[in-house]
């Protein structure tokens, strides 16, 4: 589910060194396999030293979510996690919009056109996952 989820809205997925789970990372947190029908997604801002937590933010985004049918799983001072369907738009929208994941870039026709002209030749994609040997 998490494969098609980062395929639809071209993320990339990062295996966890900690626990070896699959994980779309963010700016702002993660976005997880929660079941076997939902995703989750984490709110963990980087905090600054000396920082207190970004409670402001976190409100805003849950309260978001939550209008949006998300389900609330945890919730700190600001930090927190909420589960979604990743089958619906808005609330795979909000999900994104939380973690913040960079978004791979795609090519379009005329940008591929103005780079041939100019010698450069499309790479193969690269292999993703882990390669045996």
């Amino acid at each position: 589910m998490l494969e098609q989820f980062a395929k639809q809205y071209r993320v990339k997925i990062r295996r966890n060194t900690e626990d070896g789970t699959e994980v779309i990372e963010g700016r702002w947190g993660n976005i997880y396999e929660y079941s076997t029908t939902e995703l989750g997604v984490m709110f963990l801002p980087p905090l600054k030293p000396g920082q207190t937590a970004r409670t402001g933010m976190w409100n805003a985004r849950r309260l978001e979510a939550e209008s949006a049918g998300m389900v609330l799983r945890q919730s700190g001072d600001g930090e927190g996690s909420l589960s979604f369907d990743p089958s619906n738009p808005k609330q795979a929208a909000i999900a994104l919009k939380i973690a913040q994941p960079k978004r791979r870039r795609r090519a379009s026709p005329e940008q591929l056109a103005t780079l041939a002209r100019h010698g450069f030749k499309a790479r193969p994609p690269a292999l993703e996952g882990l390669i045996s040997s």
